[in-house]
């Protein structure tokens, strides 16, 4: 069971109250590990390992994210995933993680969140999600020649929402279905998991490394009704098993986040290998879990 997932800032208690026998997934900030272009926080990348020892220590599996939407300010006046150079300033990032904690992670997630923060270069999304993808294909080749833990092969992946659902005209009316964006992350699934890009994102082309790049996938459902009187948050299990199994038809191993446990038997059931799982959180009506117990 994945017990939580948490924010650099609070790594210390949560590894301290996650269960054992549990997964915990954290979140590296490549703002505050390199504040500086090519200054990296000895101290942050300290507290780091201190805290992935400590939930060795304590039999808790960390799963690791090296970018969640944090850039640094230096790299965003350069133009961010726009910036030509970005490739080797982000594979400079990672080189120096991998150094200093390779060795005590074996699941490691690059991007949180790709399709969002493509989307907010707007015209240029496209352009930023090719070098996003470059970027998890370098991140991808860097991190299996690192040794992992206990020296077994390290598994990469990405997390995606799996999108919206919009009921129109109150809640007896037929739900209508998923709103899709210009590319989605099944798609997004499928580039990485054949190694080539494919339409919107690039006419021509193939990542760096020429073959498939994604060891398991972290699906996030964020499935929500909108209402006539404003939105109402909800979770649909038709939906959500339907989005599930699609997932799974590219045949990796699924850290699942925002299902419900009832959701998760299904999945089982029907032979989805699902190797990590994060409790389904009560949701308020503007969107906030309001289960803090998980965090």
């Amino acid at each position: 069971m994945l017990w939580g997932r948490i924010g650099r800032g609070a790594w210390g208690p949560a590894v301290e109250a996650c269960p054992e026998g549990c997964a915990l997934l954290l979140f590296l900030s490549w703002t505050r590990i390199e504040p500086q272009r090519g200054v990296f926080s000895a101290r942050e990348l300290a507290d780091a390992a201190a805290a992935l020892s400590l939930a060795r220590k304590r039999g808790i599996e960390p799963v690791i994210c090296l970018h969640a939407k944090t850039m640094p300010d230096w790299q965003i006046a350069r133009g961010g995933w726009l910036d030509p150079d970005v490739g080797a300033m982000w594979g400079c990032y990672v080189d120096r993680v991998l150094r200093d904690l390779g060795e005590k992670v074996g699941n490691w997630l690059v991007f949180d969140g790709m399709i969002e923060e493509a989307t907010w270069y707007g015209p240029d999304q496209r352009v930023v999600t090719r070098a996003m993808l470059d970027a998890h294909a370098a991140a991808y080749l860097l991190i299996h020649r690192a040794p992992g833990y206990g020296g077994r092969p390290p598994r990469v992946g990405g997390v995606e929402e799996e999108g919206e659902w919009l009921l129109q005209g109150g809640p007896r009316r037929r739900l209508q279905g998923l709103q899709r964006r210009q590319w989605t992350a099944d798609g997004l699934a499928g580039m990485l998991s054949s190694g080539r890009l494919s339409l919107p994102v690039s006419p021509v082309g193939e990542l760096p490394n020429g073959s498939p790049c994604l060891d398991l996938w972290a699906f996030r459902w964020h499935g929500r009704y909108v209402l006539p009187d404003g939105p109402h948050h909800a979770k649909d299990e038709v939906a959500c098993r339907k989005a599930l199994l699609r997932a799974w038809e590219h045949r990796r191993p699924l850290l699942l986040m925002g299902v419900s446990e009832s959701e998760l038997h299904h999945a089982i059931q029907v032979g989805v290998r699902v190797d990590f799982f994060f409790p389904d959180m009560d949701v308020s009506s503007d969107g906030r879990p309001t289960n803090r117990q998980a965090w």
